[in-house]
């Protein structure tokens, strides 16, 4: 997982953040944070489930 998968994880997961607040703090548009912490969740399962 990349650093950015990290960071948009944490926010989202652990410190309960909005997309708005996400996109605030990271830069990326509110559009595609979403999507990027879809993806993220996606290859964190791959990871726990030993494909990767």
């Amino acid at each position: 997982m990349s650093e950015r998968d990290k960071e948009l994880l944490t926010y989202r997961d652990t410190m309960k953040m909005s997309s708005k607040e996400i996109s605030k703090i990271t830069g990326i548009k509110e559009s595609n944070v979403n999507s990027y912490i879809r993806r993220a969740r996606e290859k964190l399962l791959k990871i726990f489930n030993g494909e990767v």
